[in-house]
């Protein structure tokens, strides 16, 4: 066993990178069990063979590093089971595990460990947090996030701890992220990488969260609300400013016109052909702005019964969810309220929580108004050929209405999906298939109805299937390929805690594929075909997958960007048409597509 001084010279020499002579001195000394007799014993064994791992570690001999890593894993659980816990061991150990992830491959449980051990701060010596953040900066500029890479390697030359070997690294891996980013080409980049385009930080270095985010069909603007109460939108091409949304009076849209209470939520949405952006920021109320102007086309009012000095001490998170019908001829108003919401609060009417209002876009004109006597609406869609529409509420029923008529063609007592008190009180659990003859959703019988209907002479012949599920499940979303003869879902297994992609042929009701995703619920799916691609959002993650395998392409996490084991609510949003995403990150928007 070597002695302390001789430990000393060691650690000088691991600390300027001449592994080979920390390897040469410990060779013998790393092979000789430790003398846990005493603390001290512990701690010189401790020290000798972490020396050694990571002398073996960064001499890229990665292997022989792991082979130790076990009994040095065995000495620090002996020293703190038998003497005294230490913390400074335990950090170190915690991090030669993650570099040795990383170094054979599996980068995302290096991640995950370094992330937990930011998570002590302080608490961490300098130079550990150096190597760390070099870390998180080389794995960035291996993405292609040249954007991270340079400040989080900004972060590790900010730690005075840092030793010469890492510093010689840190300074090598600044100039090939310059590089990179001077060379980046973004439309010839593999689908692996996880590059993007950055946009949305206010001028003159104001600090604004986000609140909402939408992008067009096409990704090539993206609306974007502050916590100013502010709407902006931007081009995604160039991270240019196109407009900024207020109302005629100056008032931010963000904020309720009946209500004091400042900001609040907002639902965005742009028409399909772009030219109108439709804010639904209070109980029943919508403006629509020209996008390229900034200026209000119409502002609707639908719940003028009910004030929000009624409302604001019985429920929160008060918009209203507005969507477009394929051609813009109509949209769909729902005002919605964050948590339950009683028929009468106080004497006053709650009823306009449980109510569908389909406006004519040309001229405003209200063609269908339907309350629902109890339950949350869940989701809602359009057929292709508008038509119909299709309302469900959650474990109660589902509805389908010709609007010409603004008769009732289909009508079933039995619908299921996620309830999500977050975010979003709709979800993508209605679906029509392109050419509107076919319709699904999921059931409580643990099946996904799928519901043929076709017209002849204004009679409805309705045709019923079903494609069943596991116990247990419930479904998040659902779409269609073009085609109509694939349908994907998204399900939540509530037995095994996660979720998963199926891909099921709609002829046979048969399974095709089927893949795990990491987090539980899924709240939005879009295919594109031409790449064999899709895309799927998890709360503020999303997933690039292959349509064909299922194979996962790329993951897009904001928790990896951060850094941080913490919850972040980062909004999202997917193009309709186009491969392309966004997700809101520190009042700015990175956009991938």
């Amino acid at each position: 066993m070597v002695n302390r001084s001789e430990l000393e010279q060691i650690k000088k020499w691991n600390r300027t990178g001449e592994f080979h002579r920390s390897i040469q001195a410990l060779q013998e000394a790393a092979a000789i069990p430790a003398d846990i007799r005493s603390e001290a014993g512990c701690q010189e064994g401790f020290d000798t063979l972490y020396l050694y791992v990571e002398a073996q570690l960064y001499s890229g001999h990665a292997e022989e590093a792991e082979a130790h890593y076990p009994a040095l894993q065995s000495l620090l659980y002996t020293w703190n089971g038998i003497y005294s816990h230490s913390y400074t061991a335990n950090y170190q150990l915690n991090f030669i595990r993650s570099a040795l992830d990383y170094a054979l491959g599996s980068r995302l449980a290096a991640v995950r460990g370094f992330a937990r051990l930011m998570e002590y701060g302080a608490q961490l010596d300098a130079q550990l947090r150096a190597a760390i953040y070099y870390y998180f900066s080389l794995m960035d500029y291996e993405d292609y996030n040249v954007v991270d890479a340079g400040e989080k390697l900004h972060l590790a030359k900010r730690e005075e701890g840092c030793t010469p070997f890492i510093a010689k690294r840190l300074d090598e891996l600044e100039q090939w992220i310059a590089i990179r980013e001077a060379r980046m080409e973004w439309e010839q980049l593999d689908r692996s990488s996880s590059t993007f385009q950055q946009f949305g930080e206010l001028a003159g270095g104001q600090e604004s969260g986000i609140c909402e985010l939408a992008l067009n069909a096409e990704g090539s603007l993206a609306a974007v609300l502050y916590e100013d109460g502010i709407v902006r939108v931007w081009h995604t091409a160039d991270g240019q400013l196109q407009a900024v949304i207020n109302r005629e009076n100056g008032e931010a849209v963000g904020e309720r016109p009946e209500s004091k209470v400042g900001v609040a939520r907002a639902a965005l949405c742009f028409s399909p052909d772009s030219s109108l952006l439709a804010v639904g920021s209070g109980i029943g109320v919508v403006d629509l702005f020209h996008v390229h102007s900034g200026e209000l086309e119409q502002h609707w009012e639908l719940c003028t019964d009910i004030q929000s000095p009624h409302v604001d001490g019985h429920v929160h998170g008060l918009y209203s969810h507005v969507s477009f019908s394929s051609n813009g001829r109509y949209a769909v108003v729902i005002p919605v309220a964050e948590g339950d919401v009683t028929p009468y609060a106080d004497g006053a009417d709650m009823s306009c929580f449980h109510t569908i209002f389909v406006i004519e876009i040309n001229g405003g004109r209200c063609v269908l108004q339907h309350t629902f006597r109890e339950g949350r609406i869940g989701a809602v869609a359009f057929s292709e050929d508008e038509r119909m529409l299709a309302v469900g509420v959650i474990g109660q029923e589902v509805a389908v209405w010709e609007l010409n008529s603004g008769s009732i063609v289909y009508f079933d007592h039995d619908f299921v999906t996620v309830q999500d008190h977050g975010r979003m009180a709709l979800a993508n659990t209605i679906a029509f298939a392109h050419g509107s003859s076919m319709l699904a959703y999921p059931a409580s019988d643990h099946t996904i109805k799928l519901i043929s209907m076709s017209e002849w002479g204004g009679v409805y012949t309705i045709q019923r299937r079903a494609i069943v599920l596991e116990e247990g499940v419930t479904v998040s979303a659902i779409t269609f390929s073009e085609d109509g003869g694939t349908l994907i879902s998204a399900e939540d297994h509530s037995r095994w805690k996660q979720g998963l992609l199926s891909v099921w042929d709609v002829e046979r009701a048969q399974q095709l594929h089927t893949a795990a995703i990491e987090r539980s619920v899924a709240s939005k799916l879009a295919i594109h075909e031409q790449n064999d691609e899709l895309w799927v959002l998890t709360g503020p993650v999303l997933e690039i997958r292959r349509l064909s395998t299922l194979e996962q392409l790329k993951r897009l996490d904001p928790y990896q960007w951060h850094n941080s084991t913490a919850i972040l609510q980062n909004p999202s949003a997917l193009a309709d048409d186009r491969a392309a995403g966004a997700i809101a990150f520190k009042g700015k928007v990175r956009f991938f597509g």
